[in-house]
């Protein structure tokens, strides 16, 4: 008795990026050919995938500083073409950090269970 077994490629994919701030300027080291980023505003980044997506990514991104202060960011707005960032400081005002680490899965396939 013969059997078969289908399966689809789902494209799945992991990109590592780097977010590095010059006098307030963001631009992407790590993950250059994956996406472009604009700063909207103090603190607030929007990252805009060069191919979009099947689906949402999921989005981590964790801010550097060097002066000690605590820094925290949240991801918004995630659609399958783009994300935006948000770093505040423990006070929840908008802080641009020194740089950003940000990890991004996500799949070209929008059937991906």
């Amino acid at each position: 008795m013969k059997s078969a077994l289908n399966c689809n490629q789902h494209q799945s994919i992991f990109v590592p990026m780097t977010i590095e701030l010059a006098a307030g300027v963001p631009s992407i080291g790590e993950g250059s050919t994956f996406a472009t980023v604009a700063d909207t505003a103090t603190g607030v980044f929007t990252v805009t995938l060069i191919d979009g997506l099947g689906r949402k990514p999921v989005v981590v991104a964790i801010p550097e500083t060097t002066t000690g202060v605590e820094l925290f960011c949240i991801v918004r707005d995630r659609t399958v073409s783009g994300f935006v960032l948000e770093c505040t400081d423990v006070a929840g005002l908008l802080t641009d950090p020194v740089a950003l680490n940000v990890m991004i899965w996500g799949s070209y396939s929008a059937d991906e269970a």
